[in-house]
């Protein structure tokens, strides 16, 4: 192919308006609101306040960390700082300690007052319509279902050497047991791994990688992974 074409090939590629588009004015604030919002209302998954199916699949496109800052003022939206990759959270205990606290906010009974700063999780999903959506949560029992979400998917590209994948999930929930006896907390539970994206160079897989996902979508670039045997994980035969 000659130079000329594969400019003219890439050129198409770069102008085709989707890689680069946004909606962001200059001398505008950037939005901040977070769009088609899902939360866990034990036992119940909500988008919008809308409860979601149970047998809904949903791949996990990334994960996001913040400090978020409430407001006593409920008009007020509340201000999200980004924790970097990597990085722990800050003292947020400290933190509120030093708050004044006329910038104290109420907890959820309406009455005690706690420090404004608090962690956030955020989850980013896209669902069979290739729609997007975000679960947002500052709970215990959120965190500790992001946190096993952040594990496995990084197993999952340990195991096939490739950071394209992405867990493809089920919304539910899950037993939690505390100082009052237990609840239900959110639960991400495993469905199939999905290429997502064209990654890096192209690795030796240890199980083929099928072209298309039966049931979920026909796109080239999204690929299901099939779960590797017992002898491939163990590299022995587990006898029954």
């Amino acid at each position: 192919m000659s130079e000329i074409v594969k400019e003219t090939n890439r050129t198409a590629v770069d102008l085709d308006g989707f890689a680069g588009y946004t909606r962001e004015i200059e001398g505008e604030e950037e939005f901040s609101g977070i769009a088609n919002l899902v939360k866990y209302n034990a036992p119940q998954w909500m988008l919008n306040s809308v409860a979601l199916p149970p047998d809904g699949e949903y791949i996990v496109k990334g994960i996001g960390r913040f400090v978020i800052k409430w407001h006593r003022d409920k008009s007020l939206a509340p201000t999200r700082e980004p924790v970097p990759d990597g990085k722990k959270f800050p003292n947020l205990k400290e933190l509120n300690a030093k708050t004044p606290q006329d910038e104290w906010v109420f907890d959820v009974d309406g009455k005690t007052l706690k420090g404004p700063y608090a962690p956030e999780h955020q989850v980013y999903l896209i669902n069979r319509a290739m729609d997007e959506l975000t679960y947002v949560t500052s709970t215990t029992g959120g965190s500790i279902a992001v946190n096993e979400l952040a594990k496995k998917t990084r197993n999952l590209h340990a195991y096939y050497n490739d950071n394209s994948l992405r867990l493809m999930v089920k919304l539910s929930h899950t037993f939690m047991p505390t100082g009052y006896g237990g609840l239900e907390r959110p639960h991400f539970v495993y469905v199939r791994a999905v290429r997502f994206g064209s990654g890096d160079a192209p690795v030796q897989l240890p199980n083929p990688v099928t072209t298309s996902l039966e049931q979920f979508a026909a796109d080239d670039d999204v690929q299901t992974v099939k779960k590797p045997t017992a002898k491939e994980v163990t590299g022995d035969v587990i006898p029954f």
